[in-house]
């Protein structure tokens, strides 16, 4: 007999199943965070550490420098150049063609002119951001289906419970025969 239950029947329960349970549903409740993370750091890596024009790594150069492989600043834009052949004056559109890349404008004046023009670029996104988005729609679906089925469970115990109370219950026994025939 289970002295902690009362039960002729021993249920398995273990101490340790509430801690175990426990850290179940907190790595359970923790993989939206790491699906989140994931597609928030794929995009900022995308942003802040390649060349908008030649997509070189600028791990370890210094922010707001120039990228070694093209001479690009990525800080004043993160996008694609429109025409890297021919570099006209910002201000009065000269052809700057032959100059360095911080070149003054000789028409205008203009303090570093030949930095190229910028279109926006198409949004990229990497296997990271991908596979995180996909780990967040798992777990949604994952998670709805274990609630429903918790609700089902939890109805079917109820009903079960409520049949076997109605089943211990004594029933007064009713008779159809009049009060004057009976013995």
């Amino acid at each position: 007999m289970n002295r902690r239950t009362g039960s002729d029947i021993d249920s398995g329960y273990r101490p340790t199943v509430p801690l175990i349970q426990l850290l179940i549903l907190a790595i359970w409740l923790g993989l939206p965070l790491v699906a989140i993370r994931q597609i928030l750091s794929a995009r900022r890596r995308i942003i802040e550490r390649t060349c908008p024009e030649c997509d070189y790594d600028m791990t370890g150069t210094t922010v707001g420098g120039p990228c070694p492989e093209c001479g690009i600043i990525p800080a004043i834009s993160r996008s694609r150049s429109t025409d890297p052949e021919r570099v006209l004056c910002r201000n009065c559109g000269h052809d700057l063609e032959g100059l360095p890349w911080d070149a003054d404008c000789p028409e205008c004046g203009l303090r570093s002119a030949a930095l190229p023009r910028f279109t926006p670029a198409r949004p990229r996104y990497r296997l990271r951001a991908v596979l995180g988005g996909g780990l967040l729609a798992i777990w949604v679906g994952l998670t709805a289906i274990v609630v429903i089925d918790w609700y089902d469970s939890y109805r079917y115990d109820r009903m079960r419970g409520a049949a076997l109370r109605a089943r211990q219950t004594p029933v007064p026994h009713t008779t159809t025969v009049p009060e004057g025939d009976r013995d």
